[in-house]
């Protein structure tokens, strides 16, 4: 099939899903979010032959970019709570991808350490992670899709800076209560 063909059919497709997409569906918000259930569900398909989930591809994403970072430092990084950044890093210690260390400066702080293992499978898993975004922008110019990273980059940031959680006031610290007896 033709790269014309693909595009028309393609075009169709996406005619054809919208048609059953109410109005109230219509929001940012939920357009982003199933973009990103649909994206990540064909990743996940993509990469599962490797043994990797979409949990473990987020944390090998960080330490590809930056390996022995504290495990708390990752958690914050990949936007986890600290009791799943614990069991994703325990399931990929056990599959050889990260060893934890303890800091020899202050033994509190864990390290995380990418190993052989996981260093190799960048060069497995990237792609698939590119063929995902070629696929996504199927009949997109290099413009629009330079503007849809702008405009997203964008809105994750008003909404960090702006939104309900950026607004917050941070709780008061908690008051100690004398020890009893």
């Amino acid at each position: 099939m033709g790269t014309e063909s693909r595009l028309t059919k393609g075009r169709a497709a996406i005619d054809d899903g919208l048609r059953g997409v109410g109005a109230k569906d219509q929001t940012i918000a939920y357009l982003v979010r199933e973009a990103h259930r649909a994206l990540s569900a064909d990743l996940q398909a993509r990469i599962a032959q490797y043994g990797v989930n979409a949990g473990m591809w987020r944390f090998l994403r960080v330490l590809w970019e930056e390996d022995a970072i504290s495990q708390r430092d990752l958690s914050d990084r990949v936007g986890m709570t600290a009791a799943t950044t614990v069991l994703a890093l325990d399931r990929m210690e056990r599959e050889a991808l990260v060893l934890r260390v303890r800091d020899g400066k202050d033994r509190r702080v864990a390290r995380v350490h990418l190993t052989a293992k996981g260093r190799r499978l960048r060069e497995k898993l990237l792609p698939h992670a590119a063929e995902v975004d070629a696929v996504a922008c199927t009949g997109l110019a290099p413009a629009e899709v330079a503007l849809l990273k702008t405009l997203l980059t964008r809105m994750r940031v008003n909404v960090g800076t702006y939104g309900a959680l950026a607004q917050r006031k941070p709780a008061a610290p908690r008051r100690r209560r004398p020890p009893a007896g």
